[in-house]
């Protein structure tokens, strides 16, 4: 883009938000403008924000169409009209919802942050994947119809009204925060429902704890894990079922089949809800407490998962695909498939869920039947 000429008038051109515009578009702006990157992306970030004012009429039209053609969702005004700017509110997070559509999205997001696709795929297959930071409501919404159609779902959090979880990775950690915790003098909540309802729960804070926590446990940071309530994900898993009757209702709630309810009703065991929210968790605790032995909701980003797969030995096409997806070279993922014998069969260990359920999705494209198995 050639810098622009600018002839004074009444009009300004705004960005409304960043429509498909990707990252090499801060970059052709400040060159442009002969502006610090970190300004342009502030203004597309948290737009809806004025890029230019003072101009005519004509050149505030031709300027909003050049923006428009890179992608951005702009239009020229004039400046008497009102406008409210954007401010930096919202964290937004990338959940898979389309297995099939990884790649593509995968991809995108190369595009839409201007990172290497190897650094994309791990930010998508992170649980959970936090895509941007302060940006603006009119970015979130933005992003969510973008990404969308790629299978993935876009959820937005107003960081400063949030509440966060402090999770605990491992064993023998607890004593260990207790005394960085002490040393600070921070206070958290430790009796909240979702700090002891959830597996691996320390305690829950505001965001500006939370701010304060993430230097405090940085020693930790591979111990322990601070999210916002909004990012969680959680699978709910029961025990034996003690009252039937009230169990229905439960099955009501969740508008389960009938054949699945009968079937759930003499396991010892069993899966309820994967992938609930913690607002979802609240009506199925209230709901089935008195229905079943015992409720344990176990955090997604917490748990490691095995993948069982139907078959003794996969072809090479196969192993390139399930090399990608485990972020493993392809004669290392034959000797982690291979490495258990005969007696165990081919499993993939040790995977997160979004790795789990990609491979199991893979596999069934090549007819292969696959088991995901949580990891205690």
């Amino acid at each position: 883009m050639s810098k622009i000429a600018i002839e004074k008038g009444q009009h300004r051109v705004v960005v409304e938000n960043i429509g498909t515009a990707n990252a090499d578009c801060v970059a052709a702006l400040s060159k442009a403008l002969q502006t610090k990157p970190e300004a342009i992306a502030t203004c597309l970030y948290q737009a809806p924000r004025v890029l230019f004012d003072n101009l005519s009429e004509k050149i505030a039209n031709e300027v909003a169409s050049l923006l428009r053609n890179l992608g951005l969702a702009a239009q020229s005004s004039d400046q008497s009209s009102s406008l409210t700017p954007g401010t930096p509110d919202y964290d937004v997070c990338l959940q898979i919802q389309d297995y099939q559509s990884v790649l593509s999205l995968i991809l995108e997001v190369s595009r839409f942050l201007g990172i290497p696709p190897e650094s994309a795929k791990k930010l998508v297959m992170h649980s959970p994947s936090i895509l941007l930071g302060q940006v603006s409501c009119a970015t979130a919404e933005a992003i969510a119809e973008r990404f969308s159609p790629l299978g993935a779902v876009v959820n937005k959090n107003k960081t400063r009204d949030s509440h966060y979880l402090v999770l605990i990775k491992g064993k023998g950690t607890k004593a260990e925060l207790d005394k960085l915790l002490k040393q600070s003098q921070i206070q958290l909540d430790y009796e909240h429902d979702h700090v002891n309802w959830i597996q691996g729960g320390y305690g829950r804070c505001g965001y500006a704890q939370a701010q304060q926590l993430w230097k405090i446990f940085q020693p930790l940071s591979d111990k322990v894990l601070i999210v916002a309530e909004n990012f969680v994900l959680v699978d709910v898993v029961c025990e034996s079922v003690t009252d039937v009757s009230e169990f229905k209702n439960v099955a009501s709630m969740l508008s389960m089949p009938d054949s699945v309810f009968v079937k759930l009703c003499k396991q010892p065991k069993f899966l309820l809800k994967k992938s609930a929210t913690l607002s979802e968790v609240h009506s199925i605790v209230a709901a089935g407490r008195r229905s079943v032995k015992c409720i344990t909701i176990l955090p997604q980003l917490l748990q490691s998962f095995d993948v069982r797969i139907g078959e003794t030995s996969l072809s090479d096409e196969i192993l390139q695909s399930l090399s990608i997806i485990i972020d493993k070279p392809t004669e290392e993922v034959k000797k982690h498939l291979y490495g258990g014998g005969a007696r165990e069969g081919m499993v993939c260990r040790s995977l997160n869920y979004n790795q789990a359920n990609w491979l199991r999705v893979k596999l069934k494209e090549y007819q292969i039947s696959a088991k995901i198995t949580a990891v205690a």
